[in-house]
């Protein structure tokens, strides 16, 4: 739908929404099966971007800073201890943005969701910053077909074992 929808806006046409379109979207059952049907969210946005030679929108390439900030960011603060400072701030307003949004979310979608929000938050920008740092390795970096492990449709995955 993504790729389809950024192939839609380069050759001029327009998206169209409404709330008379009705859609049922079946959630996966677990956050590890969030966490891969996300991860490949992310490994397959590199292939996009190397079809059309740029990214949809910027907001596709801050999961994949974010990870590498949160592995390698903390090695900032042996140059200066201001950087540890800066480190430890980023990830203080992460977890603050992602509790503003989580009530935000919990306020519509029900009070009940609050708990596991911010989780679901992290498990979504992890893994697909994961997913795409992997994507940069295997078709940019190491110049190789797909993985096999983000082959196999997670959404199958998640539905054999139920």
């Amino acid at each position: 739908d993504d790729e389809l929808n950024f192939r839609l806006i380069l050759n001029g046409g327009k998206l169209w929404q409404t709330p008379r379109i009705k859609s049922w979207y079946k959630p996966r059952s677990s956050l590890k099966s969030l966490f891969r049907q996300y991860l490949q969210y992310g490994y397959w946005k590199v292939r996009v971007i190397q079809k059309h030679k740029r990214p949809a929108s910027f907001r596709h390439l801050i999961p994949v800073c974010f990870v590498f900030g949160a592995v390698f960011g903390w090695l900032a603060g042996f140059v200066h201890w201001y950087l540890w400072v800066f480190y430890t701030c980023v990830l203080l307003l992460y977890a603050f943005v992602s509790l503003a949004f989580s009530v935000r979310a919990a306020m519509t979608a029900g009070w009940d969701l609050l708990p596991i929000l911010p989780l679901v938050f992290l498990v979504y920008h992890i893994s697909y910053g994961i997913g795409f740092g992997l994507g940069i390795m295997d078709f940019i970096i190491l110049r190789r077909g797909a993985s096999s492990a983000m082959t196999t449709l997670t959404r199958q995955m998640d539905e054999n074992k139920q």
